[in-house]
């Protein structure tokens, strides 16, 4: 089944993934999507390793309303927590983030502003247990590297580092 109402190309390049992730995966991994992509976990058949399937609880974002502006306060208390627990309890075998520059223009403008990378708990749960391995359209996938999961605990000094609070789209 398709999700209706997308352009054509973000069709197709969710839908990869989702095939990519499938088979390379067994059902009861669990994958975590960064951004606002929640059809990836439909096309892929995969269970979402949090609750949270889009970020905006954990970044402040309220969909093409903030995408520009610091949303820190926004950040819904608790979820930053709550999402340590599960990534550390339940280590997903993939993880997903949108890219481009092109993405970030067309559906996803925040992930321009809100890449892993800014987050630190989470960016040092990718880089200690993650290898890029793929990219499909505007996205790049991450596989859990085989060995010992380097738990991250949480800590709310580490939620954020910074946010450029400038337009995406000119």
């Amino acid at each position: 089944r398709r999700i209706v109402g997308l352009p054509e190309r973000e069709i197709q390049d969710y839908e990869k993934v989702g095939n990519y992730i499938r088979s390379r995966s067994k059902p009861d991994d669990y994958i975590l999507v960064w951004g606002l992509w929640s059809e990836i976990y439909h096309a892929s058949h995969r269970r979402p390793v949090t609750k949270f399937a889009i970020y905006n609880y954990l970044t402040g974002l309220q969909p093409w309303a903030n995408y520009d502006q610091d949303t820190r306060d926004l950040i819904v208390p608790g979820t930053w927590k709550r999402l340590m627990a599960e990534l550390n309890s339940r280590h997903p075998l993939y993880i997903v983030e949108p890219s481009g520059e092109e993405q970030a223009s067309r559906r996803d403008r925040a992930t321009k502003n809100r890449p892993i990378s800014l987050y630190p708990m989470l960016d040092q749960v990718v880089q200690g247990n993650y290898q890029p391995i793929h990219e499909i359209g505007e996205f790049k996938i991450y596989r859990r590297q085989s060995g010992t999961w380097k738990a991250v605990p949480y800590d709310p000094a580490r939620v954020v580092d910074r946010l450029h609070a400038q337009p995406t789209d000119g």
